[in-house]
């Protein structure tokens, strides 16, 4: 998906660099900037998150948001009457959000608990305005990791985990990398507003061991490889 990404960002870049070029000569006369042209900036990444991203809720606000306030540019809807729309719809795209996870997520939520349950000792992580990295040398029986303001790599490749793990990870304005062995099955649950989760690990669904990761992206984003 960064392949296609990074296609679609190459391409829209080499339309506008033509049209410029075209304009500067004097060939053609076409007009970029039109009233709200700027609401693609968040239009557009709105667009590519859908494709990107599992968590879908925070590209469907900046979509949203970004079709509302070109609609207003327009003068198709007046910005008194969008600046009224967007809390509630936000509030909506929430809701549906958590609707839809509370319904689908049922299976992955009772599992973690009964794991939690019994796992009462975890690896507690935090990274608050600076960098940390950790790596695990030996079995844990589950992770709590959090970056605020900053980044934290969790590196799980030499852990030896023997049985089904936990892990709940929160990234508010920061960054978390977390690296899995090859020999374990992850299973995500994500809630995103406004961030990003990339999933690169390695799909093995007939490993004896299950990573249950709970993750939760705020302006920030998470890597998994």
């Amino acid at each position: 998906m960064k392949k296609l990404e990074s296609i679609v960002w190459g391409l829209i870049f080499i339309v506008l660099g033509l049209i410029v070029g075209l304009n500067t000569l004097e060939l053609a006369s076409i007009n970029i900037f039109f009233d709200g042209w700027w609401t693609l900036f968040l239009i557009i990444p709105g667009i590519m998150g859908l494709f990107k991203d599992k968590d879908k809720t925070g590209n469907i606000i900046l979509l949203v948001v970004g079709i509302l306030l070109l609609l207003g540019s327009q003068d198709i809807i007046n910005f008194e009457t969008i600046m009224k729309l967007v809390f509630p719809a936000i509030l909506v795209i929430i809701g549906l959000s958590c609707l839809i996870k509370g319904l689908a997520g049922s299976d992955f939520q009772e599992k973690v608990k009964e794991i939690k349950s019994t796992d009462k000792d975890t690896l507690k992580c935090d990274a608050v305005f600076t960098g940390q990295k950790v790596v695990v040398e030996n079995p844990i029986l589950g992770a709590d990791v959090n970056a605020i303001f900053g980044g934290l790599e969790l590196d799980l490749r030499n852990s030896n985990l023997k049985k089904d793990i936990v892990i709940t990870a929160t990234s508010i304005f920061g960054g978390i990398d977390i690296i899995l062995p090859d020999d374990v099955n992850l299973k995500l649950n994500t809630t995103c507003i406004l961030g990003g989760i990339d999933d690169k690990s390695k799909k093995n669904k007939d490993a004896k061991v299950t990573i249950y990761l709970n993750a939760t992206c705020v302006f920030g984003g998470l890597d998994i490889k």
